[in-house]
């Protein structure tokens, strides 16, 4: 990132570099500009507080079993799906392609 950025311009980037979602390219320049920025360091740190109270106080949520067995289910079917895409005349129905992203979304709930 240009040095020339603005202070809400690097503020921007505070949740994604806590998240770990920056490149490392991106990541060593807000870490380089935390390291000389009160007014931004000071918004980390706010951010880092506000993500460690939301960690601790809110609870855990579990999604209901039946939930749970149908995702499973239909993971094991995607993954049953992506072995055997490789093979001849095998293709994986629209459906079940689309299915597969809100398959993973879902799947963090199990977590």
């Amino acid at each position: 990132m240009p040095a020339d950025r603005t202070c809400a311009e690097w503020q921007a980037r505070l949740s994604p570099y806590a998240d770990g979602e920056l490149s490392p390219t991106e990541s060593l320049a807000v870490a380089e500009h935390l390291s000389s920025c009160e007014s931004c360091s000071g918004e980390f740190n706010d951010l880092l507080e506000t993500m460690k109270t939301i960690h601790e106080q809110l609870p855990r949520l579990k999604a209901p079993e039946a939930l749970r067995e149908r995702v499973r289910a239909d993971l094991n079917a995607a993954d049953l799906a992506t072995v055997h895409s490789d093979s001849p005349g095998w293709r994986v129905p629209a459906a079940a392609r689309r299915r597969t992203g809100w398959l993973a979304a879902a799947s963090l709930l199990l977590v």
